[in-house]
């Protein structure tokens, strides 16, 4: 009797067919096809950026913020932080890197660095003479270059326009306080990392022990089956990450040649491509209970269980995620790339946008994608191989399909191994999911408060 590639007797591993090569074949295509686009999804920008940089922004109001809440901190603000200065990749973005240095070092710092932007590219004049006009006291009136400049620099045109105002100016007080709430954010976040870190490293370290001395068991395989191949598993993430990654590109092809196009059609592809990938097993004749406990839809030893297992072991996890970040803010640091995810810059102070986005990261994208890689992928390797080699291709296709770019693979690969750690012990499902929906809304809501 076959337990998801365990035999009850004896263990039974079923050959390779011809199906599944086919079937890794496209998964490796799509895989290629993503890292090929990569450096435009690592954050290179363009002369007149359309988006703004995150860093750039998190770093700009964290020191605005510290100067206004201790002002003996000015000192150290004045060489502006690495940070800041390195994200600062366009003309106009220099020009934003200007403002930031005429709040903390005054009038004479930011137009030195506003002559450096125009310079380096004329096409940033017009916003270049409303900073000049601003610095020197007559700021210009109301009007579309004014408009397109707020609209192309958010906080960093209020924070100019606001420069010299009394503390009482309305623009003056709101512009402050967001770059106070966004210092006092992170330092409440880092607080809480840390603390959560020492929770974690006392798990993990205890889990290791629990381990080599017999006294945690893996979980998974424990829903026995008939014997069943799994090659409708790896065909099923295959049509997903075809029909999600390709249809988006081909979307993408078709606003550039169609501008008119209507592109809320493509919301379509996430339910299309998941759809397609949940009926395909039982298209080949596989029955919705092997689908289940394949990808390990079950409650285990209880949905409350499994969710606090799934909690603890995303704390267990912690340690190394923090390893994950700190290479990915290296190579991030030494490429250049930005590793943002393109959802975070759809955040802005609109609650309907806020809760669908919440709602797509926190709930959508840990149940397709659990189901799809630590429930399908995962099973058809685990089948095979053993856990360590499972896990460790899975979160490489796991970690490459996101579109933070090449700097984010160590952040990502770091979180999907915990992932897959977590699957490989609880066997469900549902612990995968849970670890994932902490990781997505923690940061997410931390975004939020931050930037917005």
């Amino acid at each position: 009797m076959t337990v998801l590639g365990y035999s009850s007797e004896k263990e039974f591993t079923p050959p390779w067919r011809v199906r599944e090569f086919i079937a890794w074949a496209v998964i490796v295509a799509v895989v290629a096809l993503v890292l090929i686009l990569s450096p435009r999804s690592a954050g290179r920008k363009t002369a007149a950026p359309e988006t703004p940089d995150l860093r750039m922004i998190l770093a700009a109001r964290y020191m605005v913020g510290m100067t206004h809440v201790l002002p003996t901190a000015s000192q150290k603000a004045e060489h502006l932080d690495e940070t800041l200065a390195s994200s600062a990749k366009s003309p106009g973005e220099r020009l934003e890197v200007a403002i930031v240095r005429g709040e903390l070092e005054g009038k004479a710092a930011a137009l030195k660095e506003i002559d450096s932007a125009e310079t380096a590219d004329p096409s940033v004049r017009k916003d270049a003479e409303i900073l000049r006009g601003i610095y020197a006291g007559t700021p210009p009136a109301t009007g579309p270059d004014l408009t397109d400049f707020k609209q192309r620099h958010g906080w960093f045109a209020d924070l100019a326009e606001s420069y010299g105002k009394p503390a009482t100016d309305p623009l003056r007080a709101a512009t402050v306080e967001k770059a106070v709430r966004t210092m006092i954010v992170a330092i409440l976040v880092l607080l809480f990392a840390g603390l959560a870190g020492l929770v974690g490293l006392v798990l993990l370290i205890t889990g290791i022990i629990m381990w080599f001395t017999g006294h945690l068991r893996t979980h998974f395989g424990q829903v026995r089956l008939l014997p069943v191949n799994r090659a409708a598993h790896v065909e099923a993430v295959a049509w997903y990450l075809s029909i999600y990654v390709v249809g988006s590109l081909l979307l993408g092809l078709f606003v550039h040649l169609f501008p008119g196009l209507n592109t809320k059609w493509g919301l379509l592809l996430l339910p299309a491509g998941f759809g397609v990938a949940v009926l395909w097993p039982r298209m080949q004749g596989e029955s919705w209970a092997e689908w289940r406990a394949a990808v390990g839809l079950h409650t285990g030893q209880g949905v409350f269980k499994e969710l606090a297992c799934g909690a603890a072991g995303y704390l267990a996890g912690l340690p190394v995620l923090a390893l994950g970040l700190l290479a990915s803010a290296l190579i991030s640091k030494w490429s250049g790339a930005d590793p943002t995810h393109p959802i975070m810059r759809e955040i802005n102070g609109d609650p309907k946008r806020i809760v669908l986005l919440l709602l797509l990261a926190s709930v959508w994208a840990p149940i397709t994608e659990e189901l799809m890689f630590r429930g399908s992928l995962f099973a058809h390797l685990r089948e095979r191989w053993g856990w360590w080699r499972s896990a460790l291709l899975v979160s490489l296709v796991f970690a490459i399909i996101h579109p933070q770019g090449l700097a984010a693979l160590p952040a990502l690969g770091s979180i999907a191994m915990m992932l897959a750690m977590v699957r490989e012990w609880r066997g469900s499902i549902l612990g995968c999911v849970m670890a994932h929906a902490i990781n997505n809304t923690i940061v997410l809501l931390t975004l939020v408060l931050m930037v917005t």
